[in-house]
């Protein structure tokens, strides 16, 4: 899902520079994009935060190997 928001956020800047599209399509596309990446983070905390519940209500420690860290997204837009 991350791909294909940056895929069409990519598809309408493309082609409002080349004036296929308004500047809203691109505002919408880019708004789209940035609001899938919220949601993504927000899952990523919502899962780290319910793997250490989890630990805490076991009271063991669980492999940290398997934690959840939230992986490096090299699709990021660097333009925020």
């Amino acid at each position: 899902m991350l791909d294909d928001a940056l895929a069409v956020r990519n598809s309408s800047e493309l082609a409002y520079s080349k004036g296929a599209t308004s500047v809203l399509d691109f505002i919408e596309a880019q708004r789209s994009y940035k609001n899938v990446m919220r949601d993504y983070y927000a899952a990523e905390i919502n899962r780290a935060n319910a793997y250490y519940d989890l630990e805490k209500s076991l009271g063991v420690a669980l492999d940290a190997d398997k934690a959840p860290v939230a992986r490096n997204n090299k699709n990021q837009d660097s333009t925020k």
